[in-house]
């Protein structure tokens, strides 16, 4: 049984899919730009010790 609401489409279950296609690519997205950011402070943590040594 099919439970669908005043209002609510009856083509839910395609929203739902649709809904968990778009948070699959946020959570890639997301992934991605974490990387990008980890990439950027180990590349500041080079740049800080090799200024460190230098002004040492």
């Amino acid at each position: 049984m099919s439970l669908v609401l005043p209002g609510m489409s009856s083509s839910l279950p395609d929203d739902i899919n649709a809904l968990k296609r778009l948070l699959a690519e946020q959570e890639a997205l997301n992934r991605a730009l974490l990387e990008k950011l980890n990439e950027r402070e180990r590349e500041i943590d080079h740049l800080q010790a090799r200024w460190i040594s230098c002004a040492g």
